[in-house]
């Protein structure tokens, strides 16, 4: 399993000490070539974006992700707005007869996760958008990824394994938030029948 792979290798790592972490301060971007210079040179095994993917189209994120990329990186990031980016996510992209029933289920979702939380808080209601967002965003979470990965050719998958979106939690930073990982094809990395390759 790719995963049980990695960490095998992590903690092999761990044991010998050869696992190092140099601290660099600075904008990744077109324009400080030397620190995506610095960051190649060191073969990066693993890179964790946050949500930058939010704030830099597409085209220009795969151009500086490529450049900082070795032939073992897999990238690691999560998108709090890309329900902005795709019709449909939207209640408010329905029709209004439609609108009752994604407000019904987004409901049921909720008791469904205050199961889960027993003992943290009880879930009350969200703002019904909020609730139909969790719900159509599992229907339209692959044309997010049709639009990030356009022209792009990766391997990408959930971190969970199963759906980028996790459950409505009270811990959670945003309903519809995504969290994901890919990997460049040339890399040979792939991550199994949980893929979502294009």
């Amino acid at each position: 399993c790719f995963f049980e792979d990695k960490i095998q290798k992590y903690m092999d790592h761990v044991r010998r000490g050869s696992l190092v972490f140099t601290p660099k301060l600075g904008m990744v971007s077109y324009e400080n070539e030397e620190l995506v210079r610095d960051i190649a040179k060191e073969n990066p095994y693993a890179i964790s974006w946050s949500n930058v993917s939010d704030y830099i189209k597409p085209s220009h994120f795969h151009s500086i992700a490529r450049k900082i990329s070795g032939p073992d990186t897999v990238h690691y990031l999560h998108s709090c707005n890309w329900t902005t980016a795709v019709y449909g996510t939207d209640i408010f992209d329905m029709n209004e007869v439609a609108r009752l029933h994604f407000y019904s289920v987004g409901l049921i979702s909720m008791e469904q996760s205050n199961g889960m939380h027993e003992g943290i808080k009880r879930l009350t209601p969200f703002h019904f958008r909020d609730l139909c967002t969790s719900i159509l965003g599992r229907q339209y979470i692959k044309e997010y990824f049709k639009y990030f990965f356009q022209n792009e050719s990766v391997h990408c998958a959930c971190l969970n394994g199963e759906t980028p979106l996790q459950p409505i939690s009270v811990i959670a930073r945003n309903v519809s938030t995504a969290y994901f990982l890919f990997a460049y094809v040339e890399t040979g990395i792939s991550f199994g029948i949980d893929s979502y390759d294009f």
